[in-house]
Order: C-alpha cells, then structure tokens, then sequence
C-alpha cells in the first residue's frame, strides 16, 4: 500500500486471508498519526472505479473513523458505485458523519471564465449549449475545436454525424461502456440511433434485439446513468448529448446505416411524420429514391420555420438524392426552399447562389415562378446591401412579363414599392404601391388591393403626407377588418406594412392588432415577414411606456415626414430616448 517504503522491509510474511484486516487498521493509524499535529484531508476522485481492496479499505474508514481530524472526500457517479460502498455510506449518513453534495454544471457565466477571453461569446454560448456546464465536456470541445472549427460548422442545428466526439471525452466513457453486455450495448447504440429523447421500442427495433432483452437492457443502462427517465413513460434521455454522439459514433458504419434503416422502416409502419423519419432515410436512400426524395422535401419545407438548420441539411439530401430525369420545376422548387432555410440562418450569400440556380434553370414559361425566385433573390440582395442589384433584377422581370396587368406583375410591382422603401425614396414607393393599387382594384383581387394599400398608406406616412396617410389607413384598415384569415393568408405582408403604417402614425394599440394577426397568419402559413417580430417588440416597449415617455420622433415625422423622423431618430440615439419607429432603410442602419 506504501510503495516508497518497500526499501524498509526487510522480510515479507506470507499473507494469510485476515492481513487485510491487519493493513485496515495500520492505515487508520497512519492517518491518526498524519493528523495529529493538523488536520487532514483523504481526498478520493472517481471513486467508483475503485478496484475491491481498495473498496474494502474505503468500507472499514467509514465504519470506524480515524478521528475527528481527518475528513475523508469521495467523488463518484452516484449511481455507479458499487452496492457495499453504497451501504456504508447510507450507514454513516444515518450516524450523521455524512454531507452529500449533488454537483450541478457550471454556470453561464463561470463557464465563459473557465474558457478563458480568448473565446468570443457567441462561441461560448455554443459550447455551454453542448457541454451542458460540463467543465470536463467544455475544455474537450474548445480544445479540440477551437476558433477556427466554429468558424467552419456551428454546432447548434448540425446533425449528429457531423459532430465529432474529442478523443479524451470518448476515452472516458470507453470505460462506462465497457462495463455493459454486448446486448445493452447494442440497445445503447439503437437508443443513440433512434434520437434524444428516445422510445425503447424504436432503440429495440433499431438495434434488431427483442424486446424482453431490451427491457433488460434498459434497467442496466438505467443502474449506470447512462440514461434518465423522462415525463413520459417507455421514453427516455442520455445522461449528456456527447454521451450519446460518443455512443453513436463507437457503432460501426454498416450496422449504424442497417440501424437507421430498421428505425425508418418501423417509423412509416407506424404512420409517424416526414419530420420523425427524415433523419434516417438521409442516411440510407439511394440516389434516384423518389419515396425518400418525397420525404426529405415534406420534412424541410415543414421544418423551414421553426428549424431552419435541419430543414436546410434534409433538403441538401433530397437535392443530392433527386433522380436525374426529375422535373426541373421540382429542383428548383427544393433549391428555393433551401435558400430561405439558409438566409434563416443568416447564411445570405449560400442562399444567394442557391437563388441564381434557381433563377438560371426555371423555365420561362413558369411565369409565377419566376417572379417569385426574382422577388425572393431581391429581398436576399437587399440584406446582402447590393441595392442597385435588387433594383434591377426586379424591373428586368417585370418587362419580361407578358401580360402587365396579370396578378404576378401586380405583385411584382408592390415588391418594387418595397424596394423603393429600403432605398429611402417615399416618392418613388408611393408610385409603385399606386400603380400596383390601381391595377389591383381592376383585376378584383382583394388580397393585392389590400397589400398594395397598405405600401401605399405607407408611402404617404414616409414622405410626410400625413392627411393622405391617416385617410389611407383608415380605408386600407376596414379592407383588411372585412377579410377573413384565409382570404388574407395569400398576402400576409398587407398586415405587417400596415402595422408599420400605424406604427408611424401613432396608433400603437392598432398597429400591435394588425402585428399579431400578421404573425399569426405568417405562422399558419410558414412564412413571416421579415420585419414582423422587431416591430411587435418596439411597439410592446412604446405601447407600455408611452404615458410617461417623451416620443421625440412623432413631431418630427408628422412635421417633416421621413427626413425628419431620421433626424429625430439621430436624436434619440444621441439622447437615450426610445424612437418608436426606426427607419426602415438597411442604408441608415
């Protein structure tokens, strides 16, 4: 037990089966002796791969202490130590010798020091997300991805085979899964397989084990912590996301596609959603697979709101899995969605080329279509600040159009309106918006007329005509209260623009109505404006402060219009007063 006193012995005695015994009490003595002078700290980690000699020494401290001035520490997974251990320890609580401290993850804020200043915040919000305030888990991911890696992939959103385990992180959990039977660990790999949380009978299936042997299974993996039970019964979690990354990358290649295979096949048995069987049919489709094409597409463009990054990877599959000879207005359809899923994210120029593939391979005879890849490809230019570029693209499609009075024109004329207001010409979006009104109330289609109002009312509040301005509201405003939902749904952006109206001519609570139904209708139909949700947040801070706050920007706009309610907004910035309305130029911004 004291190796560095081996030189002393002179002779060694046979050891008969009581020694142990013998060696118990001398080491008591010896801590007796270590704190006599001070006290002593016997600090122990991992304690619950302790080998039994040293378990048996650990069992006879705690049943006769070597005195008040020796404090012994155990660290150890509660649920792994082993059951003689574990009645000590209850032993000694009851004689009240005992504290227990259930350690939590670190806070938000100690795990930002522990990563040190050279990790931006963005990135170590991320590996806080991954790590779940593991300080081990959190030092393995920043170690072994670094600046550089976040910069490559983000984390949050990616899909599991794209995520790599660090070595030592799968190092230390190689010993936890070597303790299982080779059916729990294939249960465990089933379970890691079919997601997290999971459903024991997907992990059996997915795992090819019946499911007796899997009810076994899961009571060992449950006795270990590998995983937790949930809310829910017959589901459960892993204990930590990397535990299950390191699981599902320790299978091997082939049985992990037989795996997502399995889960696919028992998924569509049982009638479960594109979203629940899109994440196995992308690994093991063939190319030229329309039922698993069909699948991927319905699960992105369902995911598309809510979940941009896993609709953007499910739609890259079903593109990298379309046959050949499909129709080219299918493949522009799945790289349209896939740009918006990607400019969701931010990832402006990706989504850009996706658009011009678009642009380039849709047939001139999809006039629809066209004008709705020349609108969308606008509206990411904008973002991107190229202007001029949006500018052109839409007055070029809109002279390619046929019939200049058909509904694409007309709404492509309302997008040129809202072209002129990122490009701060209120003139030039009164124009647009009266022209497109106009034609609108020919052709009888009441979604266009009130889309086009709404710019139009819009246009006269920018430009600082305030009569025109409170006039249009209140006729665009009745237009809009006569609509149902679903006459409305068609052009939800009429709402949003006229709560930006309102927004500008001071009806705070009429603007937040038309906001709301705006985004409840954007919700419905998965598609919100862009603006929608900053603007319900300036107008919930007005609405609520607007009896005790200066609004020095309503004088100025009803004054001077839109330069005078840049100006005053320059003036808010300057004073700490809050503008209830921004401009809404990305120039300015």
């Amino acid at each position: 037990m004291l190796p560095s006193l081996a030189d002393l012995v002179t002779a060694v005695a046979p050891v008969l089966q009581d020694e142990r015994y013998r060696v118990h009490r001398a080491m008591r003595e010896l801590l007796e002796r270590l704190a006599a002078r001070r006290p002593l700290v016997l600090a122990l980690d991992d304690v619950h791969w302790a080998e039994p000699a040293s378990l048996d020494l650990l069992t006879a401290l705690l049943r006769s202490s070597p005195g008040a001035a020796v404090f012994v520490v155990l660290a150890a997974r509660p649920r792994q130590v082993s059951d003689r251990l574990q009645t000590a320890l209850e032993r000694t609580d009851r004689q009240g010798g005992l504290t227990r401290l259930e350690l939590a993850g670190l806070p938000r804020e100690a795990a930002s020091a522990l990563l040190g200043k050279d990790v931006g915040h963005g990135r170590a919000d991320q590996l806080y997300e991954e790590s779940g305030g593991n300080p081990f888990y959190l030092e393995q991911l920043a170690r072994s991805d670094g600046a550089a890696g976040a910069a490559r992939r983000p984390l949050a959103g990616a899909g599991l085979e794209a995520v790599g385990v660090p070595a030592a992180v799968i190092a230390s959990l190689t010993e936890e899964l070597g303790l299982l039977s080779p059916d729990t660990q294939r249960v465990l790999r089933g379970a890691a397989v079919s997601g997290d949380p999971f459903e024991l009978d997907l992990a059996s299936a997915a795992a090819g084990i019946d499911k007796a042997t899997a009810m076994e299974s899961c009571d060992e993996v449950l006795s270990l912590g590998l995983v937790r039970p949930t809310d829910i019964p017959r589901r459960f979690r892993f204990r930590h996301p990397l535990v299950r990354r390191a699981v599902y990358e320790s299978a091997p290649g082939g049985w992990r596609l037989g795996a997502h295979e399995r889960a696919a096949q028992i998924l569509a048995d049982g009638g479960a959603p594109a979203t629940a069987r899109a994440h196995h049919v992308e690994f093991v489709a063939r190319p030229g697979d329309r039922a698993a094409v069909a699948v991927l597409t319905e699960a992105g463009t369902a995911a598309l709101l809510r979940a941009p990054a896993s609709a953007a990877r499910w739609l890259s599959a079903a593109l990298r899995l379309m046959p050949i000879d499909a129709p080219l207005e299918q493949r522009v359809g799945l790289l349209l969605f896939r740009a918006r899923a990607l400019a969701a994210q931010d990832r402006l120029a990706e989504s850009h080329v996706d658009l011009l593939e678009s642009i380039a391979l849709a047939p001139a005879e999809a006039v629809a279509l066209r004008v709705q890849l020349a609108t969308t490809c606008a509206g990411v230019e904008r973002l991107l600040g190229r202007h001029e570029e949006a500018h052109e693209r839409l007055l070029a499609c809109l002279e390619q159009l046929p019939d200049p009075a058909a509904p694409d024109a007309i709404s492509l004329t309302i997008e040129l309106a809202i072209d002129a207001l990122f490009r701060a010409e209120p003139e030039s979006v009164r124009d647009w918006a009266g022209r497109a009104l106009q034609a609108a109330r020919e052709l009888g289609e009441r979604p266009l007329v009130a889309a086009a109002a709404a710019l139009l009312t819009l246009g006269h509040a920018v430009a600082g005509s305030m009569t025109e301005a409170q006039a249009a509201y209140a006729e665009t405003s009745a237009l809009v209260a006569a609509m149902s939902d679903a006459e409305l749904g068609a052009r939800v952006d009429a709402v949003a623009y006229l709560c930006s109206a309102g927004t500008f001519l001071d009806r705070y609570d009429e603007a937040c109505a038309h906001g709301e139904r705006a985004l409840r209708l954007g919700r419905a139909a998965g598609h919100l404006h862009p603006t929608l949700l900053p603007a319900l947040g300036g107008l919930t801070s007005c609405a609520a402060g607007s009896a005790r706050r200066p609004r020095c920007s309503t004088p100025a706009s009803r004054r001077h219009g839109w330069q005078g309610s840049r100006r005053a907004w320059r003036g808010c910035c300057a004073t700490g007063r809050c503008s209830p309305w921004p401009p809404a130029t990305s120039r300015e911004r």
